[in-house]
């Protein structure tokens, strides 16, 4: 275990109030760090690092063997985010969450001598005892590298806001050690690292799709945007529950447009409801499951969908540029088209395209995001599985907010994205009639026969007839 240096500790803090980053006048030693055991050790190669208790185990935030080489892995791992950062013409800023001993900043500009650096971590008395057992001068005296080092939740979003345009790479072992009163921060975080996980894993793949996609004559959604004004959508996904009500959707179609998920067709048609239109978003072989038993529907694809759902599908189909993808968006400011967010799953992309379709209530069906009654999805669909609640550990408060429900990281992070896309879109009605998984915050939750109830008087045939025309019109 290394002894806290004095000497260190001061030679950083000088240059670090001598400079032109930001941080909180937090002193030491903390309360932080004797409750956590948080103390400094040698790697194996005999650079220092931090460890600390969870659960009484000892954690390490960076290799306990090679920290330079797992901060090498680390920029490989991100280097989808970091080109698309270097691709932007004049930008070339990236955020990065996440301080610890700061190999993964010093590899970041070594190996990207173009590249302007935004560094956050939202423990400054760490941060501050680190001082004492790491020298940090070559980081603190590099001009491209700006230090954000605050709790400050007012100082933190004035901070981002500065920097909203940039992409953000998160060094995920830093994360247990954010305080707890900044665990909503904390979860946006890993947020953003899940993203980032899925992006890297497929970016080839999305890429490739891309320009296949683009290379054929195709129509984009253009025409539909803001075509209804203000008229219902019953948002259909094929979360577990979907069974529950699915016989009452036929009910739902005089008053409101039916949108679904592509996995959500194989039990709609088994149930005698074609929907209205519905969307597909993956990227890989296995999406063409989704088409095979429908030919009618108006199909929205995303741009980097598996390129031979495009080539196979006969019904009527419009492509949709999405947020986060460069080549989606140039081509979507070219063409004078909003791109869509996506939120990380095909039900979250069709959200925000619904609302930009005109929608001024939506209503959620199958939307269950977690394992209800130890099942991934709808009975009767390509992806259904079982598994043992017990086997995961993590959980969100169930539809009825009796108790809790099983789901997983991947899910949990969608329904946050949904809680929050619904706080910033409060002109907007949304209602939640899944009937099991999830409670999402910002909805009213009923049943699907009393959302019927509600939009009753509601005839949207000329809707749905103007839909119809501006299809066959375009297609």
């Amino acid at each position: 275990m290394l002894e806290f240096s004095s000497d260190l500790y001061l030679r950083n803090k000088e240059v670090l109030l001598n400079g032109k980053h930001y941080s909180d006048p937090i002193e030491f030693p903390s309360e932080f760090v004797e409750s956590h055991k948080i103390s400094f050790e040698l790697s194996r190669d005999g650079n220092p690092v931090i460890s600390y208790r969870k659960d009484d185990v000892k954690q390490f935030v960076h290799s306990k063997y090679t920290p330079k080489k797992e901060a090498k892995r680390f920029l490989e791992g991100n280097l989808a985010k970091i080109n698309e950062t270097l691709g932007k013409s004049g930008n070339s800023q990236l955020i990065l969450y996440g301080l610890g001993c700061g190999y993964q900043i010093k590899e970041l500009v070594r190996e990207y001598p173009g590249l302007t650096l935004y560094v956050f971590d939202f423990n400054p008395e760490l941060v501050h005892y680190s001082f004492g057992f790491i020298d940090f001068r070559e980081i603190l005296e590099n001009p491209r590298i700006n230090l954000v080092i605050t709790k400050k939740e007012p100082s933190i979003l004035e901070n981002l806001d500065k920097v909203q345009n940039c992409q953000m790479i998160v060094y995920k072992p830093t994360l247990p050690l954010i305080p707890d009163e900044l665990n909503h921060l904390k979860e946006i975080l890993i947020d953003i690292d899940i993203q980032r996980q899925t992006v890297s894993a497929t970016s080839n793949l999305l890429l490739n799709n891309f320009r296949k996609n683009v290379s054929v004559p195709y129509y984009d959604w253009s025409s539909f945007h803001q075509l209804f004004d203000g008229i219902p959508m019953v948002l259909v996904s094929a979360g577990p529950s979907l069974g529950k009500n699915i016989s009452l959707l036929t009910k739902v179609k005089n008053h409101a447009l039916i949108g679904a998920v592509g996995t959500a067709l194989t039990p709609l048609l088994k149930a005698g409801i074609e929907p209205d239109f519905f969307m597909v978003t993956d990227p890989k072989h296995y999406t063409l499951e989704q088409i095979r038993d429908c030919n009618k529907s108006v199909l929205f694809y995303l741009s980097t969908v598996f390129s031979g759902v495009v080539e196979t599908y006969i019904g009527p189909k419009f492509m949709v540029y999405q947020k986060g993808f460069i080549e989606a968006e140039n081509l979507a400011a070219d063409r004078g088209v909003p791109a869509i967010l996506t939120g990380g799953s095909v039900a979250t992309t069709l959200l925000d395209l619904m609302i930009k379709m005109g929608a001024n209530l939506i209503c959620f069906v199958g939307q269950d995001l977690a394992y209800t009654n130890g099942r991934t999805h709808a009975t009767g669909t390509h992806l259904y599985r079982t598994i043992d609640p017990m086997d995961t550990t993590t959980f969100v408060d169930n539809f009825y907010q009796t108790g809790k429900v099983a789901t997983s990281n991947n899910l949990k992070s969608y329904l946050r994205w949904i809680v929050r896309y619904i706080e910033d879109n409060r002109a907007i009605q949304f209602y939640n009639a899944t009937e099991g998984g999830a409670f999402i915050k910002g909805c009213h939750h009923l049943k699907l026969e009393e959302f019927i109830k509600l939009i009753d008087g509601k005839n949207i045939d000329a809707e749905r007839e103007l839909f119809k025309e501006k299809v066959e019109a375009i297609s």
